[in-house]
Order: structure tokens, then C-alpha cells, then sequence
């Protein structure tokens, strides 16, 4: 039978409180960090979007602004990509294993009729794990 005591004891024990400890040590610098970055995200944002259309003569920002900024993360993330070590890492469709093909007869939209003209095509692709 347990009694009452024992959750309170094990909270005001040592190594609890050693616990607790470690994870504030780890948790505030983490949830600063987010902070950052969201407060960066926001920052980004409005100069981006408002403030640089603007800067460049625009009154108001045109409709067709968020297209210049897609193309020039698109072309950062492909110079990242291309140059700094890694390549972006590992290909999935390198990294899949594929078996042979499944037979017919184990394929179950052959017997479908509206199917049956596309089935022996979905069933011969190679299945990857």
C-alpha cells in the first residue's frame, strides 16, 4: 500500500530537483533561440514586403512582388545546396530500397474493370520499402 508521502518526497528529492535544474539550463537557451528566430521571421517579413517595395518608388506593394523574393530564396537555397558541404544531404530517392515486381494476380485493383486497363502498369512498378 503507498501512502501519500512518497510523490512528495520523490518532488523534494535531490535528484528531481538536479533534473529540474537541467532542464532549465537547456530550456531557456532553446526558447530564446526560438524567440529569435520568430522575432527575426517578423522582422524579415515587413521589410521585405512593405518596406522594400517601397524603398524602391513603390506607393503601394504590387501583386507581383512576392515573385522576385521566391526567386532569389530559390536561387539562395540552390547556391547552398551546390556549395556548402553535405549537398544538401542524402537523396531519398537514392536511399530507397526497391524489390522486384509484384505478379499480377496479387494486384488488387486487376479485378476492378474500370482498373483493369491501368492495373498491369501500377502493379509492375518496382515497391520500395
Amino acid at each position: 500500500m503507498t501512502t501519500r508521502a512518497e510523490p512528495v518526497t520523490l518532488l523534494r528529492s535531490r535528484s528531481y530537483l538536479g533534473l529540474l535544474l537541467l532542464a532549465a539550463l537547456l530550456g531557456v537557451p532553446v526558447s530564446a533561440s526560438a524567440y529569435g528566430f520568430l522575432a527575426l521571421v517578423s522582422y524579415l517579413q515587413k521589410e521585405l514586403f512593405t518596406r522594400l517595395p517601397h524603398g524602391l518608388g513603390f506607393v503601394s506593394t504590387p501583386r507581383w512582388w512576392p515573385l522576385p523574393v521566391l526567386l532569389a530564396g530559390g536561387v539562395l537555397a540552390g547556391l547552398a545546396i551546390s556549395y556548402l558541404p553535405g549537398n544538401g544531404g542524402p537523396s531519398p530517392a537514392a536511399a530507397s530500397r526497391c524489390t522486384a515486381p509484384r505478379h499480377r494476380r496479387h494486384c488488387p485493383v486487376s479485378s476492378w474493370p474500370r482498373w483493369r486497363h491501368c492495373a498491369s502498369d501500377w502493379c509492375s512498378a518496382p515497391r520500395c520499402r
